[in-house]
């Protein structure tokens, strides 16, 4: 039979044994405890970062041309980190044509609204029907990325012949199953554009009837406004 040192120091050994499995554990766990807090918080903070950007867009979109350096360097950054998202990439896009809108020179406005329609065309092409799952701050990727897209084509001067694929895309889009589960602003604002391409066919009764239905769900809005100053003017 074994005596009772015998068990004391056999005790001793496993104690000790456990703490040094512990000391090494240490490091693992703390390398897999900075794992896990980067990857819940990379979301969270790629969508503050989006919703930041995308308020800039806003108000450069409704003519602060000043705010135009910063949308591009946010939306720069979130392409770099973010490249397989393209929605980042189309509202990239679409600030470089805004850079186009407000700058003097011509050449200017041509370098500018190129490299802006390649990025917007880019993520089109970017699409895939996982898109159509993806949602970020509650909107579809794919109806929104279209929206941007669709918004920026019937923007840029005639000559650059974008007037045609917006009306396809519209077309397209409305056409989709997709279309009826993004947000209200976001199906508003594509009936808006669809009614901008109407009235460029000199279409009034479907001009109506989309900018009608635009107003029924927009939501309070610089977008809601115009739809209803338009459908007005229409009416009288």
């Amino acid at each position: 039979m074994a005596s009772a040192s015998f068990y004391a120091r056999l005790d001793f050994l496993v104690n000790h044994l456990r703490i040094l499995l512990m000391k090494k554990m240490v490091p693992v766990l703390a390398v897999f405890f900075m794992f896990t807090l980067t990857v819940y918080a990379q979301p969270a903070t790629h969508l503050a970062a989006f919703e930041t950007a995308y308020q800039l867009f806003e108000t450069n979109l409704a003519g602060d041309k000043d705010s135009n350096p910063s949308v591009i360097k946010q939306f720069t950054t979130l392409v770099q980190n973010h490249p397989e998202q393209p929605l980042f990439l189309a509202y990239l896009g679409s600030a470089y044509t805004l850079k186009a809108r407000d700058a003097f020179a011509p050449w200017t406005r041509l370098s500018n609204v190129d490299r802006g329609l390649d990025m917007v065309d880019k993520a089109l092409i970017m699409l895939e029907p996982e898109h159509d799952e993806m949602k970020l701050r509650g909107s579809v990727v794919s109806m929104e990325t279209r929206l941007v897209a669709i918004s920026t084509f019937l923007k840029v001067p005639g000559f650059l012949n974008r007037l045609q694929p917006a009306k396809d895309l519209l077309t397209e889009t409305l056409a989709d199953p997709v279309f009826n589960q993004a947000p209200a602003i976001v199906r508003g604002r594509i009936y808006l554009n669809a009614a901008d391409a109407a009235k460029r066919d000199k279409d009034v009764d479907k001009e109506r009837h989309l900018l009608t239905k635009a107003v029924e769900i927009l939501p309070d809005s610089r977008f809601k406004t115009e739809a209803q100053s338009r459908l007005l003017a229409l009416q009288n």
